[in-house]
């Protein structure tokens, strides 16, 4: 869960503050007096003062900010303290926050506050719900109203001070000063730690406190977001700043310098990096910059990686550069004039072509029409027919004849020769009418229903106010049921139905597919890309090029039975008539 909302009255107090700016040098010597020591013991950091710390909070980047004893900030940068220019990032306007000891709700222009029983010193967001601390405990705020937050089996300290989420963490501090980290998710209350003053989570789920003049993190709860790593410049031997990709002669030097941010370890993650895709990782051994000297010659692909805790890796994106001897260098610029005299001669010639291609251009365009047209048609006269039921047809009328089923074998073969030669016609002609049109399906959902062991019955309808001889575009209809037929009837464990009906709808014959299968939803699982999703795309493009006035399109209606569950689909098909 994300950390929705921090409000703690200190950022008020430290962004109020006008920064004293000292010279640099100053500060430095101000930070080098502050700072005792550095230890690492047992996942915990600890970096003493010789006076309390005043309040924490994180800049832009995620990286934790120090408030010390003079309100200057400082930062940890590769386990050194620094002075730094950065303001904690705060919510400027937050919807809750708390003043007076009583909790303010911001409503636009104006704030409503809410009273507690008992004073109250600080809330957080989590999951939209509001987590109030104060001297009662823990409290929720909902509807305008405290209620005692309250979990099984769990014992909260009471008289609280500050609160801070990260992720689904609750860090608590007590009156008392002890620091408790409950987790949201799993109900489990830990003490951490006593004598602390504040806590802040930092984006990586560090969670960091302070005793008096100490600071410490917590990697306990740390989460998946890896580190920061950017490369942010290359130099030469000289000094020189490259851009890239770019090309060097043999034996030069360079120096990548980059940032590494990853709080969690102070900043100093694994980093290795490798001079192509397929060679073998190295680890960086030396403060930034990164240098590579006397390269070869070749392509290089230059990257670094960097790995925080939990196997969490960060890649940076491939630096290309090219690496020449003299000889090429000089290959190259030959190489280079001639090109550009080419280009300069086909400049000249294009001018003389432009004519001659503008005539073309016109004859061009009405060959490609007639070229797409033609390609479509083959597309659908290949995408008609589903070749599962070609063969599954020929099959189950195989197992008629060796069952001496004769006379039945010879319907659905009769049947079978009938629709093929309909299809193949259909692909020549843009229009069929109604008429043809349900004597093709009627063939084709038979075919389909004994291939499937009579899994569904079926039914072709044509309105009475329709004339049977209107044209509507051919076999347009044989994917729709198809999709009923695979991704509807074909799951399902009871007998199904597939129903096609045309309606009239204005100048306009409106289609409609129907089946009682499992729905849309559950047929997801068993989808997969096949010709019938290419199908669909050629009925849509086919669609939009008949109807100049755009009033054509495909309709998909999920059906629901009673009790709210999946009862089939419906698809809807506005056919223009010629």
């Amino acid at each position: 869960m994300n950390f929705t909302h921090y409000y703690n009255p200190l950022y008020d107090y430290l962004v109020s503050r006008t920064m004293d700016f000292h010279t640099y040098y100053t500060r430095v010597i101000l930070v080098g007096s502050l700072l005792l020591g550095a230890l690492t013991l047992g996942g915990q950091a600890v970096f003493r003062f010789d006076t309390a710390i005043h309040g924490l909070g994180l800049d832009a980047q995620g990286r934790i900010l120090i408030m010390s004893f003079d309100s200057n900030y400082h930062q940890i940068i590769d386990k050194q303290l620094q002075p730094s220019d950065h303001s904690p990032v705060v919510e400027s306007h937050p919807k809750y926050r708390i003043l007076d000891e009583q909790l303010i709700e911001q409503l636009g222009e104006v704030y409503h506050r809410y009273a507690s029983t008992t004073p109250i010193y600080d809330v957080v967001t989590y999951r939209g719900q509001q987590i109030v601390a104060g001297d009662s405990g823990l409290q929720l705020f909902e509807n305008g109203q405290f209620k005692n937050f309250h979990i099984p089996g769990v014992t909260f300290p009471q008289a609280l001070r500050r609160l801070a989420v990260g992720g689904d963490q609750l860090a608590i501090i007590t009156q008392e000063r002890e620091l408790y980290v409950f987790d949201l998710k799993e109900h489990y209350l830990k003490l951490i730690e006593r004598e602390v003053d504040h806590c802040i989570w930092d984006k990586w789920n560090t969670l960091w406190y302070t005793q008096g003049g100490t600071l410490n993190l917590d990697v306990s709860y740390v989460n998946q977001i890896p580190p920061i790593l950017n490369i942010t410049g290359l130099k030469d031997a000289s000094g020189t700043e490259l851009e890239w990709p770019t090309t060097i002669k043999t034996g030069s030097d360079l120096s990548f310098s980059y940032t590494s941010i990853y709080p969690p370890q102070l900043d100093e993650p694994k980093l290795v990096y490798r001079l192509n895709a397929n060679a073998d990782w190295k680890k960086v051994t030396s403060d930034s910059p990164l240098r590579l000297r006397d390269l070869s010659a070749g392509a290089y692909q230059i990257q670094l990686r960097a790995e925080g805790l939990n196997g969490v890796t960060t890649f940076t994106e491939p630096l290309r550069l090219r690496v020449e001897t003299e000889w090429l260098s000089k290959l190259w610029k030959i190489l280079s004039g001639i090109l550009l005299a080419m280009l300069v001669l086909a400049m000249l010639s294009s001018s003389r072509l432009k004519s001659q291609l503008s005539k073309l251009q016109a004859e061009k365009e009405k060959i490609q029409l007639r070229v797409e047209l033609d390609e479509k048609r083959q597309k659908i006269g290949q995408l008609q027919m589903n070749p599962h039921l070609i063969f599954n047809t020929l099959n189950s009328i195989s197992g008629l004849i060796a069952l001496n089923e004769n006379k039945k074998a010879r319907k659905y073969l009769n049947q079978f020769s009938q629709m093929m030669r309909k299809m193949l016609d259909g692909t020549r002609k843009d229009f069929l009418s109604l008429k043809e049109e349900k004597s093709f399906l009627e063939q084709y959902l038979s075919l389909e229903a004994m291939s499937r062991n009579d899994a569904f019955d079926f039914e072709v309808l044509i309105d009475e106010d329709l004339d049977e001889q209107s044209h509507i575009p051919a076999m347009i209809l044989q994917p729709l049921v198809e999709n009923a037929i695979i991704h509807g009837i074909a799951h399902k464990k009871e007998k199904g139905k597939v129903t096609v009906q045309f309606q009239k709808e204005g100048k306009y014959i409106k289609a409609t597919v129907e089946d009682d299968g499992i729905g849309r939803d559950a047929a997801q699982a068993y989808r997969s890309e096949t010709h019938n999703s290419a199908a669909m795309d050629i009925i849509k493009e086919r669609l939009a090029a008949l109807d100049k006035w755009n009033k054509t399109g495909i309709v998909y209606t999920d059906l629901k039975n009673e009790n709210g569950e999946a009862a089939g689909t419906r698809v809807e098909v506005v056919l223009s008539v010629r």
